[in-house]
This record gives C-alpha cells, sequence and structure tokens, in this order.
C-alpha cells in the first residue's frame, strides 16, 4: 500500500529495499531509509553549494539567485547570505558590512551598484599585474638562456682547445691511385 502511493523519485531510492523487503518492520526500515537517504542527498547538494560555487563573471545579484535556488528551503537565508558575501570581493564585502539591517535584496542590489563601480579599475589592475607577471617570467627565462648560452659556448671552447690535432692521425698518408 505504501509503495504504490510513493512517487517515482522516492521508489528510485528504495528500490533495494522495495525488491528485498525486511521480514519484519518494513514500513519502518522503508521510513527511515528514505529519511536517510534524501537527507543524504540534501547534505551533498549543500556541500556542493558551500565549496564549488563562485560568482565567476556573474553580477552578486546573480550569483545571490544561483545560490538560493541551489539551496532551496532546506538552507536558511542567513547561511546563504553568509555563503554569498563570502564570495564577493573584499571590497564589495567591507562596504556591505555596514548594511547589516537591510533587506538581502536591497544588499544584492547595492552589491551590483557596487561591482560596477569597481570593476573597471579591478579589470585593469588585473591586466596590468598579468602582464608585469608575463615580463618577469620572460625575463627570467631569457636570463637562464643566457647563462646556457656562456655555458656551452664554454665547453665547446675547452673541447676545441684540447681536441688532438687530426693530420697526427694513423689514416693513409697518400691518397689511393685510382687509375690503374
Amino acid at each position: 500500500y505504501i509503495v504504490a502511493n510513493l512517487e517515482t523519485v522516492y521508489i528510485s531510492e528504495v528500490r533495494d529495499i522495495i525488491v528485498s523487503p525486511p521480514a519484519t518492520e518494513r514500513y519502518v526500515k522503508l521510513k527511515s531509509e528514505l529519511i536517510k537517504r534524501l537527507s543524504a542527498y540534501q547534505q551533498q547538494k549543500i556541500k556542493r553549494l558551500l565549496e564549488h560555487q563562485e560568482l565567476g563573471d556573474r553580477r552578486p545579484s546573480q550569483f545571490l539567485r544561483h545560490l538560493q535556488s541551489l539551496a532551496g528551503t532546506i538552507v536558511p537565508d542567513n547561511i546563504v547570505k553568509s555563503l554569498w558575501l563570502g564570495r564577493l570581493p573584499s571590497s564589495t564585502q567591507a562596504i556591505l558590512a555596514t548594511q547589516a539591517k537591510a533587506s538581502l535584496d536591497a544588499v544584492a542590489e547595492l552589491a551590483d551598484t557596487i561591482s560596477e563601480a569597481i570593476a573597471p579599475s579591478v579589470h585593469i589592475s588585473e591586466v596590468s599585474n598579468a602582464r608585469e607577471s608575463t615580463i618577469d617570467k620572460l625575463t627570467a627565462e631569457l636570463a637562464e638562456m643566457k647563462i646556457q648560452l656562456a655555458s656551452l659556448s664554454q665547453a665547446q671552447a675547452q673541447t676545441t682547445t684540447y681536441r688532438p690535432n687530426r693530420s697526427n692521425s694513423r689514416g693513409r698518408p697518400y691518397p689511393r691511385d685510382r687509375s690503374y
């Protein structure tokens, strides 16, 4: 009777118990396994939310809505807000910290405004830092190549200096006369 009233999503979660039910307390076993397995699924969902979500190139309000959709009704709004704030740039976090009493929607709107105002200077700084980093790497590689070239030149000079004279070799003193 219970299995007939379960939705297919839940049946797939406890299929093994339905196929091979315990001899006694079937309802209790089915109920406890459903709760355990579905809560494990929710824990994985929350873990994914906590560990793997990043702001990326989304606006802060878009990122907040994304986190809220992942959290569903399981995770309280204050935890979602905390996760969301923690993933925003530190300059934005500092400004938003002054908005403790504002609604989450108002804070998200403010975060978008801050993001739009700060973004151009952040991108310029990132490009500048990337360029400097590339130049530093190329300079280091060039210096290393100079050292290697000097080492190879020195090794070649030593080899040329100590090479025995080929005229003293045991070769034939005269070329063969090919005309018979």
